[in-house]
C-alpha cells in the first residue's frame, strides 16, 4: 500500500494524497494486486513508466537528491524505475500463470 505521510513531502500537499496514490499505480511504483483464493491477481493496468520520474520527483524525499546530487539522482531514480518494471513483470507473470492454469482446469 502507498500511504504517504508528511515526511515524504508530497509537493502538491497532503490534501492530494489520493491523487498521488493513483499516480503511484499508473506509473508502476505500486501494483494493485490481490489474492483470489490461492491465486495472485494483478488488477493494475499496464503502467505508464513515462510518468515514473514525475511521480518520484513529486516528493521532496526523492527531489532532495535531485537537488543535492543530480548525477547520482539520475542513476538511482533510473535504477528505481528499472526495479519497478521488473517487479511489475514478475507479478504479472505469476498472475497470468494463475489465470491460465485456472482456464485449463
Amino acid at each position: 500500500a502507498y500511504a504517504p505521510c508528511i515526511e515524504q513531502g508530497i509537493k502538491k500537499g497532503m490534501s492530494c494524497a489520493t491523487l498521488e496514490q493513483k499516480l503511484s499505480v499508473e506509473c508502476g511504483y505500486n501494483i494493485l494486486m490481490r489474492y483470489d483464493g490461492n491465486n495472485l491477481v494483478v488488477d493494475s493496468k499496464e503502467p505508464d513508466f513515462n510518468k515514473y520520474h514525475d511521480f518520484l520527483t513529486g516528493e521532496t524525499r526523492y527531489n532532495a537528491l535531485v537537488i543535492k546530487n543530480p548525477n547520482l539522482a539520475d542513476i538511482l531514480l533510473n535504477q528505481n524505475m528499472e526495479d519497478s518494471i521488473k517487479r511489475y513483470e514478475y507479478y504479472k507473470k505469476i498472475s497470468e500463470k494463475n489465470k491460465n492454469s485456472n482456464v485449463s482446469n
